[in-house]
Formats: C-alpha cells, sequence, structure tokens
C-alpha cells in the first residue's frame, strides 16, 4: 500500500485546502510520531508486535460494537480484537497492506456451484497474514461435485480456468469459544483442506491497476497529554457504506487538543461531531492533527448486522406437497431459503413420499406445525425458498436442485417447482431395441436393450453404422444425469440399470453385465453375466410379458434403486422382436410441488 511522502501540519493548510480532504479516502500525510506509541480510546500501554495480529482467528465473543460519529450522526462500528483479552490489542492492520485470494466456483454459465465453500489461500512465505481478499471465479464443468476442491494447491492441480476479478471483501477468519456480543453472520471456508469460519464485513475499494486499497480515515479525540477527554468524545469517521469510496479500513489520526482540558464544561470538542467541524477547529488553532501512520480494520455496522430488535414471529408452514418420490436410502431432502446474495440458510431436512412429510426417521409429520420461525427482519431478505437432495449433513446445499420458486407473493406464499419442469414438459418420442451386440449367440438376442434407432431395412443383428441415437435430450440440468432401467420384476419390484449417461449419442457409463465384444456407441446393456441378487442371466427380456424399458432423470451424487423421474417408459409384452426399432414415449410428467406459507404466530 503506498503513502504520501510529504509530511506538512495540517493546521498550518488554509481553510479551503482542509475543506477539500473532506470525504477523501486515500492515506493522508505520515507524521514522524513514535510508531509504537497507541491510539486506544483508553490510552493504556504500548502495543504489541502487530505483524501477527491478524494470523489469529479472532474469538467471536472479543468482537465488539462502539460507537462512532459522523456528520452529527452516530453509528456503531466493529472492534475485531484479535487478540482476545489482551486488553492492549487491538486489530491494528500489517503494512503494507496486503491482499491474499479467496476462490468461488461457478459453472460455464456462471451459476454458483450451490454447496461449495469458498476457497482461502494461505499466505506465502513472504507474504503476511490479511483479512483482505481478492476474488477469483473457478470456472468448472458441468459434472463438478461440490467440495471436491477443498484448496489452493487442489485449484492449481485441476487446471480449471481462473477468471480474477476486481472486488476485494473483507473476510475476518473467527472462531467461537463463548457467546458473541454481536449478531455476526458466520460462513464456511476451507483453507488447506480444512473447514474454517470467517465473517463476511462487506467490500474493499480496490485500484487494480496499481494494485492498491481503498483507505478511510478515523479521528479519535484526546486531550493534550493524549490522554481521554473529559467528555469522553467518539471517534469521527470521514465515509458510511454506501459512499463512493467507503473503506473498513481506517488511516488513524488524533486530533490532540491544543490546551489540556480539565472540565467537561471546559472541553472544546464537545459541539464536534463531524469531519467538517473538526478541521474547522483544527483551523481556529482548538486541535491539531497527528498521523499515527496506522492502519485499522474498523467496518461500520448495518442495519442487516445489528442485533434483532423485532419481536414479530412468522412460521414457515408447508400447506401441501405433490407427487414427491421418495429418496434414495443414502438421501435426505433439504428445504433452504436464500437472499439476493445467495446466501443459503436450511430450514429443513425430511423424507417424504407423494403428498406425506416425513422426519429423518421416516416418521410421518403433520403440516399443521411451522417447519421453521422468522423474525420479520429475516423474512424481508427472503429472495426464494429451495428443495435440494443431500447426500450429507453439509450446511450448504448441494447442486441437486429439486423445487425451487421466486419471489413470494404479498400474502407471503410460495409454489415450488421443478426449475427444469419445462424443459420436459414436451418431449419427443424415443426409440430402443432389443439386441446383444456384446454376445452375438442368437438365443440371447433379446438379452439386451440399447437406446438406438436402426436406420436400415436389413432384419440381423445391426451393426453400429446402421444405427443412431434413440433420443433427443439435451445435457441434464446441474447435479443431475440420465439413467436407463429395465423391470426385471414387479413384486417385489425389482430394477436393473443400464446405465448413466449425459449424451444419448455417446456410450454410458457401464458395462456390467454385457459380454466381452464391444457395445453399441450409445447408451445400453447386455443383460448376459454378473447377474445381481435374486436375479437370473442371460435375461429374455420380453419373455414374461411384464418387463418395462425406463429413461430416467436421477439425482447425480447418488444410486437409486428404481427410475427417480422417468422421462420415457414402455412395456415389453411377450413376443416383442428383438432387432427391430421400437417406440419409447414420453411418460406422463411428474407434477412434483410445494407450497409453502407464512403465517404470523400467536405471541
Amino acid at each position: 500500500m503506498f503513502r504520501p511522502s510529504f509530511s506538512r501540519r495540517l493546521k498550518r493548510l488554509p481553510t479551503f485546502v482542509l475543506l477539500g480532504l473532506l470525504g477523501c479516502t486515500m492515506p493522508l500525510p505520515v507524521s514522524n510520531t513514535n510508531p509504537k506509541e497507541t491510539i486506544l480510546p483508553d490510552n493504556t500501554g504500548n502495543l504489541p508486535d502487530s505483524t501477527s495480529f491478524q494470523s489469529r482467528l479472532i474469538p467471536l465473543e472479543d468482537i465488539s460494537a462502539k460507537t462512532g460519529v459522523f456528520d452529527g450522526n452516530s453509528l456503531a462500528y466493529l472492534d475485531l480484537n484479535a487478540c482476545g483479552t489482551d486488553p492492549r490489542c487491538t486489530n491494528e492492520l500489517t503494512t503494507p497492506l496486503n491482499l491474499l485470494d479467496v476462490y468461488e466456483f461457478v459453472f460455464s454459465n456462471n451459476n454458483p456451484v450451490l454447496g461449495q465453500f469458498p476457497i482461502f489461500n494461505p499466505p506465502g512465505p513472504t507474504e503476511k497474514e490479511s483479512p483482505f481478499r481478492r476474488i477469483h471465479k473457478v470456472i468448472v464443468p458441468d459434472t463438478y461435485q461440490a467440495n471436491t476442491i477443498r484448496s489452493s494447491e487442489d485449484i492449481a492441480a485441476s487446471q480449471f480456468r481462473i477468471e480474477a476479478s476486481t472486488q476485494v471483501l473483507n473476510l475476518p477468519l473467527v472462531s467461537k469459544t463463548g457467546d458473541p456480543t454481536v449478531n455476526l453472520k458466520i460462513k464456511q471456508a476451507w483453507l488447506n483442506n480444512q473447514e474454517i469460519q470467517y465473517v463476511d464485513l462487506g467490500s474493499v475499494p480496490f485500484s487494480a491497476s496499481n494494485n492498491q486499497l481503498g483507505v478511510g480515515l478515523i479521528y479519535f479525540l484526546r486531550n493534550h497529554d493524549r490522554t481521554n477527554l473529559p467528555s469522553n468524545p467518539a471517534p469521527i469517521f470521514d465515509t458510511l457504506p454506501g459512499d463512493l469510496l467507503y473503506s473498513p479500513i481506517r488511516q488513524v489520526f488524533r486530533a490532540v487538543s491544543e490546551n489540556q482540558i480539565v472540565t467537561p464544561e471546559g472541553d472544546p470538542t464537545r459541539g464536534i461531531r463531524s469531519q467538517k467541524e473538526l478541521l474547522q477547529a483544527v483551523n481556529q488553532g482548538v486541535l491539531r492533527l497527528e498521523d499515527t501512520g496506522r492502519f485499522f480494520n474498523y467496518p461500520i455496522l448495518t442495519d442487516a448486522l445489528l442485533p434483532e430488535q423485532n419481536t414479530e414471529i412468522y412460521g414457515l408452514y408447508l400447506n401441501a406437497l405433490q407427487e414427491l418420490p421418495p429418496p434414495p436410502p443414502d438421501a435426505h431432502y433439504a428445504l433452504w431459503t436464500s437472499n439476493k446474495k445467495q446466501e443459503y440458510r436450511l430450514l429443513l431436512r425430511f423424507h417424504a413420499t407423494g403428498s406425506t412429510l416425513l422426519d429423518l426417521q421416516n416418521q410421518p409429520q403433520s403440516l399443521s406445525e411451522p417447519v421453521f420461525r422468522f423474525s420479520k427482519q429475516e423474512i424481508a431478505e427472503i429472495s426464494k425458498l429451495i428443495v435440494t437432495l443431500e447426500t450429507t449433513q453439509a450446511q450448504t446445499p448441494s447442486n441437486t436442485l429439486l423445487l425451487e420458486n421466486s419471489t413470494p407473493s404479498s400474502q407471503g406464499s410460495w409454489t415450488l417447482r421443478p426449475p427444469f419442469q419445462e424443459r420436459y414438459s414436451h418431449l419427443q418420442e424415443g426409440s430402443f431395441i432389443l439386441a446383444n451386440p456384446t454376445d452375438t449367440r442368437s438365443e440371447y438376442s433379446s438379452s439386451g436393450i440399447w437406446f438406438a434407432k436402426r436406420i436400415t431395412e436389413n432384419t440381423g443383428l445391426p451393426l453400429s453404422q446402421e444405427l443412431e441415437a434413440g433420443l433427443v435430450l439435451s445435457s441434464p440440468p446441474e447435479g443431475w444425469i440420465y439413467q436407463g432401467w429395465v423391470l426385471y420384476q414387479r413384486s417385489p419390484e425389482i430394477w436393473l440399470p443400464t446405465g448413466r449417461f449425459t449424451n444419448p449419442a455417446q456410450k454410458d457409463n457401464l458395462s456390467l453385465y454385457s459380454g466381452f465384444r464391444t457395445g453399441y456407441p450409445f447408451p445400453g446393456e447386455d443383460f448376459i453375466k454378473s447377474a445381481p441378487a435374486n436375479t437370473i442371466f442371460p435375461l429374455n427380456l420380453p419373455s414374461t410379458g411384464d418387463s418395462e424399458v425406463a429413461v430416467s432423470l436421477e439425482p447425480i451424487a447418488t444410486e437409486t434403486q428404481h427410475p427417480f423421474l422417468p422421462l420415457f417408459k414402455a412395456a415389453l409384452p411377450k413376443g416383442t422382436p428383438s432387432y427391430t426399432h421400437l417406440k419409447l414415449p414420453p411418460s406422463k410428467p411428474q407434477e412434483l410441488q410445494i407450497t409453502a406459507e407464512l403465517r404470523l404466530e400467536t405471541p
């Protein structure tokens, strides 16, 4: 961070020059005051070595809100005490001010990877710890699974494309060992494969061309001997959040009385509550400015960060569930809310089947009880509700988004539907054939099913070049994948997977049951060998007349035991011929839906 080289005393400047400094967010002149001299409001002792201040986790209970003033009005700012209970310790920043990096993950369409924690890089061998981090976007493929990457080393090894931004955030690392005194939003991140906690305290102005962080000013008013003044005035700030050059980084100035003040009545600083009034007092010779040459992280609290004051409580009720499929055995549903910054909050983990809400032990739950309660202020921050399919107890949503809504109606109600519902509402009819390309024995001609369409008039086992893709499907949504199925037995129901795929014109990921020859370059499977429990291979698929074939949309993070969201389905009656083009009609679309409503709870 640069500092101007000149060091004239401000009190000698003409009035018009001093007033021209109002609103400046670059450092003012650096004086030659003792660098070890304290600038704490109570003026106690010398400070410890500041080089280690920001290398520590800040205990949440040691972060306090203090009072300052701006343009005649009081404000609250955070004192980030990075040294715990040490009464002399402050959150002084090491200089020159430096930036570290934070990596956020997005897909190629710039949508964030739901559930992925940001990744913090550690300082290098010659770098100092810093709470200020520049955002870098990591562009990942659609098949990326959240939190697969957990360190900056993993990012480098992945060779994913990285785009640097000009946005810098104030992200101090914190720990919780007691009760916090300020209502701050705690978030999770990865640092060297370890999960850490931090608070997001907003942005910091940054000039990428000059590699400089913006800096604001704070003035502590002091007596002639640099002790507290009798009236104990609050420090004065030069900018507020929302101002063009607002920065939480504050260069500290003392406004020192030219005379020793003994009584509150004789304290000339009692009426000074703005930078303009302070500089006027300097021009009049009442105060003199001293630049300490030090920088502190003093973010101003906004209403969103202050402790909740509103006592109105609203319950969130799920009025109806419709056609929700049971989640896989190792998974569950999760209901989340998000704000406009796409920050998510977990509301409920649950199972469901059809229209029945179940807890994680599969016990029915009443819809007459709220699933979550909000304050009035929290409701104002709600942007949407979503339901995801989860396989872990993570505190951020996975990519497998099942239901979502937009902004609620004026009555505070939501209707959640699949975001991909329209995509699959008008599917073209598909095709498949019964064939056995991996084992050409004629007696097994009906042992395999392939999602391909025959384009020749030949009647024998077709060659690969005599086929084309049997399905017309775009790439699946993020967090989802396609899968083919065959119903082996209806009671008890046994489904056999044919393989997962994203492109219907390419092979799927499974050849577990096929023979030893190469199959077709399309999704499909021959059921020749390695029969699972309770099945007998080789299969004659249409032999019973009860078999079915299906293609479904599946959660990518877990295996299911039957079609999750069927897109195509067809029966295989007895006598269904081999090597022949067969129709695969679209399945009737499932009307998956949850309706939710906010109700004011009786005090």
